[in-house]
């Protein structure tokens, strides 16, 4: 059997791959429209061509929602009047999600089933608020999208990163623009985490190359300085929109404000994240202390280096920064629960398991 899974081992992967697609397209074509997918899709059946879907999508940034990418998405599936398509199309970008998953995890195996069947079975516990986000056609668009947006920018951004050379420079750096527009745009908070996972890498690989006597200088190229830039433009586009304005005022803001408001709002945030991730919360402390017991991180240079820790913490401060902001749904999760995901699977790719624990 052993001799089997090792010779099929690309089919079983793409097999598995399969299923995930095949369970997920069922759910989708189960799922109705829902909430606002009602009043949007009388406002979609305005539109004549794709110029007044466009015009929609300007009306809302301007007066309701500034995540105009997600938007322009939900329009253009309501216009079209077939959920068949949206379908189709949210089903691929769930299983293509988990590939970038799969991606982010360094030193597994060529075509590693485990990790792969780790990373849908992870994806189906713990995206936070599943139904929500990966079902509901409106949460869809706006949530599992944006972070397949983060996620394809930053898996890029790695790739290109760890390059020794890169053959098509100017093609890398506009191509990383558009994505990081995209990321940019995405989730208030999941793209503050796209920002910083870019910020944290390109630091390491300057310090790397330090050491290895490659100047600063040399060390910085274009596509980094554009990619960050992107990312911070988009956010800017999103979060400074008169239509995001318009919805926050439009939030209950709690019976505290100041610096009270923020502490009742750090306890709400982890009060949320109990409920949606205390058990993946379990899993990264048991891996985090067999890798510390193993002795994985001699050195301050081990802990920046290590994906699992920083895509850890990344998950962390994307969850605690909304308590400067207004309340937030728990579906806004859905960024740190997939760097939490990245984060275990990195840290059970680096256990030993050819060490005594204890």
């Amino acid at each position: 059997m052993k001799t089997f899974i090792e010779k099929n081992r690309k089919i079983i992967f793409w097999i598995i791959v399969g299923i995930n697609l095949i369970i997920i397209a069922g759910m989708n074509h189960f799922t109705p429209y829902l909430s606002d997918d009602m009043p949007y899709t009388l406002m979609a059946q305005t539109a004549n061509n794709p110029f007044d879907v466009l015009m929609l999508n300007v009306n809302e940034y301007l007066h309701h929602n500034s995540r105009f990418l997600a938007q322009l998405f939900l329009f253009s599936y309501l216009a079209i009047g077939n959920k068949l398509v949206f379908n189709i199309v949210n089903s691929f970008i769930f299983v293509g999600l988990g590939l970038l998953i799969y991606s982010n995890v360094k030193g597994k195996r060529k075509f590693d089933l485990g990790i792969l069947m780790l990373v849908y079975s992870l994806m189906w516990a713990f995206l936070a608020m599943f139904g929500q986000t990966c079902l509901w056609v409106a949460g869809s668009v706006a949530y599992m999208y944006g972070i397949f947006w983060i996620m394809a920018f930053v898996t890029w951004y790695r790739k290109v990163l760890n390059q020794s050379q890169n053959k098509h420079p100017i093609l890398t750096t506009i191509g990383l623009f558009i994505l990081g527009l995209a990321a940019g745009v995405s989730n208030e908070n999941s793209s503050g985490g796209a920002f910083l996972l870019i910020l944290i890498f390109t630091l390491n690989k300057i310090l790397d190359n330090r050491k290895h006597g490659i100047s600063i200088k040399q060390s910085f190229k274009p596509y980094m300085f554009t990619s960050h830039i992107a990312v911070l433009i988009g956010l800017a586009v999103m979060v400074l929109g008169p239509g995001g304005w318009s919805r926050g005022q439009d939030i209950e803001e709690g019976n505290f404000s100041g610096a009270l408001g923020i502490l009742s709002r750090m306890y709400k945030i982890t009060e949320a994240l109990k409920e949606l991730f205390l058990p993946l919360f379990i899993m990264l402390v048991v891996a985090l202390v067999i890798l510390v017991v193993q002795r994985k991180f001699k050195s301050f240079s081990d802990v920046r280096e290590n994906g699992g820790i920083i895509f850890l913490a990344v998950g962390v401060i994307v969850c605690y920064v909304l308590a400067v902001i207004e309340p937030s749904p728990a579906r806004v999760y859905i960024g740190a629960s997939v760097f939490f995901i990245v984060a275990l699977c990195q840290m059970i790719v680096e256990i030993d398991y050819r060490t005594e624990i204890f």
